[in-house]
């Protein structure tokens, strides 16, 4: 009897830690799965930003092709107020039907950040990602905000020079005429520099795109003329 009874006392103790098995592996199967789907989404958020920072490369490729020079960083009024941001510029050059409607409805007469023109911008493909596509702006960079650069002006090689980074929530619009600083040590963005070690797109001036690390000693593929030794990406 004494037997039977140790039985029937552990049979709801042996049910217990079987569910409790059962509903661990079940938490660590869910998780399994949720971690995979944030990794695939992650992977085609990379690989969509990837696409389109190359797009955009290619347009300017395209704008350089028709103007034999690339367009300014930003277009200037008569009053030195800024007008347009280079993104606007080249939208004829966009080939996406998305772009073209945003086109018909952006007016070059109006300021940048006049109602219409931000109210088009809504229609944009690229006015609404995670990564926005800034030009790198400074005195030996690849934007120059006194003039138009050249592909000859690209000494380094156009290969070793970075035209376009690609960051997350810089809080620049696609229409907003504001871009990246080199400052010939830092790369600034609405005036702070861009953290270490964060992963960043990088468009280089021979239209090839690269995802990496921004590191402190990456200045050189930022200048157009400097001569000086490139690190590797």
């Amino acid at each position: 009897m004494s037997t039977t009874s140790t039985k029937l006392e552990e049979s709801p103790s042996k049910k217990k830690l079987v569910t409790s098995v059962f509903a661990a592996l079940l938490v660590v199967l869910i998780l399994a799965l949720t971690c995979t789907v944030i990794q695939v989404r992650r992977t085609v958020e990379l690989m969509k930003a990837h696409n389109d920072l190359k797009w955009v490369i290619m347009t300017l490729h395209a704008y350089h092709d028709k103007h034999e020079h690339f367009p300014l960083a930003v277009e200037i009024d008569e009053q030195g107020q800024p007008m347009h941001s280079w993104r606007t510029i080249i939208e004829p050059f966009l080939d996406s039907s998305n772009s073209r409607s945003m086109l018909n409805s952006y007016d070059f007469k109006q300021r940048w950040d006049s109602e219409s023109n931000n109210t088009s911008i809504q229609q944009h493909p690229l006015g609404h990602i995670p990564f926005q596509f800034l030009a790198v702006v400074g005195p030996h960079a690849a934007w120059n905000r006194d003039g138009h650069r050249k592909f000859a002006d690209f000494k380094d090689g156009t290969a070793n020079t970075i035209m376009l980074i690609g960051i997350r929530d810089s809080g620049i619009a696609w229409n907003e005429p504001y871009d990246a600083v080199f400052d010939g040590k830092d790369i600034l963005v609405n005036g702070r520099p861009l953290e270490l070690n964060q992963k960043i797109f990088a468009a280089f001036a021979d239209g090839s795109v690269r995802y990496g690390v921004y590191r402190h000693d990456m200045a050189a593929l930022f200048t157009i003329d400097a001569g000086d030794t490139v690190p590797e990406w």
